[in-house]
């Protein structure tokens, strides 16, 4: 529930949608919502947790397209759609079921 916090903090992105409700509100969200930059990183976390051997220094490249936003808090599921060679295809549910990120895409190094 605090990961939007913890996110503006250490990533000093600060932008009151993310950790004030009544701000998020009067922009017309329904709750606070985490940085999509906060989602990909999240995202690529969990990739190299299953998919890289724990190794992030095997990331050589990340993409992916921003489609929906995660209101807080949140559960995200994160799904690898394929790998073709070092490349691994994925994407990403908000808590909602709505696609948070479409697209995504990690390349690894051997």
């Amino acid at each position: 529930a605090g990961m939007a916090h913890i996110y503006t903090e250490c990533a000093r992105i600060f932008n009151p949608i993310h950790t004030d409700a009544s701000v998020a509100r009067a922009a017309g969200l329904p709750e606070i919502i985490l940085h999509g930059t906060a989602t990909l990183a999240l995202a690529v976390s969990r990739i190299v947790e299953s998919v890289a051997g724990k190794d992030p220094a095997r990331v050589e490249r990340v993409a992916a397209r921003f489609a929906a936003m995660v209101t807080m808090p949140s559960t995200l599921t994160v799904r690898v759609q394929a790998r073709a060679g070092a490349a691994v295809f994925f994407e990403v549910l908000s808590g909602e079921g709505r696609l948070a990120i479409r697209d995504g895409m990690v390349t690894l190094r051997a």
